[in-house]
């Protein structure tokens, strides 16, 4: 399998018109990106390869996952990623252990794509019935990686969406005047508290986007309507729908585009 994601990357990497003096290698073989980037950003790029290859996930097995993180990491190499990012994974117990490990795995391989711009700062924490951090905002993406991968799951009995969008806000406060990104996880469920409180994840979500530096995207594994997470994220094209956690990784590509506010990367 990782033969024909290979022989696929470089028939699309053809494609690529480029000038180019050096490359950037890509992730898990998949070959290398004609850039014109000066040699502190192959050095980055380097380590940031490295990261994404000590992830030993099953999301990576697939051609289709490997083309995304490879388009993923085109993009953040070609355009950088100025957002800070602070990920809320659902960790309800509606999720099993096995969904909250690639779950974590996701997270961690987005992390690593958008480490390669060093600017980016990262923040994640579990939701339900309330939230707990799990790493705060960071520029250390190697400390941000370890404490995703040592997090268990909390399994509330209740799932709030609108706490992990306010703990993510919590954190982002140490960066008001930067760009700033929520990536809100999540299987579906949402016990909307009461709405006239004023403490809704709408309502939350609303004073968070009033800043026109702030931005939230949702990641929806098994929705079956998600005209919610649309209200919430305030644009329906920053909802990334799959049916299955074990195929989060499709949306990478994609979910990296909207947080980096760059344009894809055609192969």
């Amino acid at each position: 399998m990782r033969f024909l994601a290979t022989l696929l990357f470089f028939s699309l990497l053809s494609l690529f018109v480029a000038h180019a003096m050096a490359s950037v290698k890509l992730p898990f073989g998949l070959g290398e990106l004609p850039t014109m980037a000066p040699e502190r950003l192959r050095r980055r790029a380097e380590a940031a390869r490295k990261r994404l290859e000590r992830i030993d996930t099953p999301l990576t097995r697939s051609p289709s996952a490997m083309m995304s993180l490879a388009r993923a990491f085109g993009e953040v190499a070609g355009g950088g990623c100025d957002p800070n990012v602070c990920f809320a994974l659902d960790g309800s117990r509606t999720i099993n252990s096995t969904n909250f490990q690639l779950q974590k795995d996701f997270v961690k391989l987005v992390a690593g794509v958008i480490s390669l711009d060093e600017q980016s700062q990262f923040a994640a924490l579990q939701y339900g019935l309330r939230s707990d951090v799990i790493s705060d905002l960071t520029l250390d993406a190697e400390d941000f990686l370890l404490k995703v991968d040592g997090a268990k799951k909390v399994g509330y009995r209740r799932t709030f969406v609108a706490f992990g969008i306010f703990g993510c806000i919590q954190q982002l406060l140490k960066t008001p005047f930067e760009a700033n990104h929520i990536v809100l996880l999540g299987d579906g469920d949402d016990d909307i508290l009461v709405r006239h409180s004023g403490f809704n994840a709408e309502s939350v979500a609303k004073r968070f986007l009033f800043s026109p530096h702030n931005a939230i995207s949702a990641v929806a594994v098994g929705f079956s309507d998600t005209s919610h997470l649309e209200r919430i994220v305030g644009n329906p094209n920053r909802v990334f729908e799959v049916d299955e956690w074990a195929e989060v990784v499709d949306v990478t590509a994609e979910l990296v585009e909207d947080v980096c506010g760059l344009d894809a990367v055609e192969f």
